[in-house]
């Protein structure tokens, strides 16, 4: 049998313990395979570079980054009614994390879809001093100017 106060202590552990689980599950959580999640975690020493996609056109359209040294690139959809996605054309690298399935040529591919209002990131590491086209692969985007570079120095 409780003691008088006991009951009340208890109560205040339980519902401690249940606010810690909810912040544990929280900071470990994913994304929902959308294109919304965020993406791959960068690690504690990459390069992070953002770039938003509005208006098929990349901003910044140009990004310098060391050779040999993990980067994370995040894009984000600007644009409510179209997907965007880019892919570095000819890039040597070891993708460590996330990117997208749909632009085929195996795990290597650096590359990442989003939808309307979306992000997405691939965190790798290139491994070839080089400048390296970026493109949107969707119809008609990199024709209308919807391309970039990537600068491995």
């Amino acid at each position: 049998m409780l003691r008088p106060g006991e009951k009340t202590m208890m109560r205040r552990m339980a519902a401690a313990s249940m606010v810690a689980l909810a912040l544990t599950i929280a900071a470990c959580g994913g994304g929902n395979g959308d294109g919304d999640a965020g993406g791959a975690e960068p690690a504690e020493d990459a390069v992070i570079i953002v770039i938003s996609a509005k208006n098929v056109k990349f901003v910044p359209d140009t990004v310098t980054v060391p050779a040999g040294k993990v980067v994370t690139i995040t894009m984000k959809n600007l644009d409510k009614g179209t997907d965007h996605d880019f892919e570095i054309e000819d890039l040597e690298a070891t993708v460590i994390e996330g990117g997208s399935e749909q632009h085929g040529g195996g795990t290597q591919k650096v590359a990442v879809h989003t939808k309307p209002g979306g992000k997405g990131s691939i965190t790798f590491r290139a491994e070839k001093a080089g400048t390296y086209k970026i493109v949107c692969t969707i119809d008609g985007h990199a024709d209308a100017g919807m391309v970039g570079e990537l600068i491995v120095t």
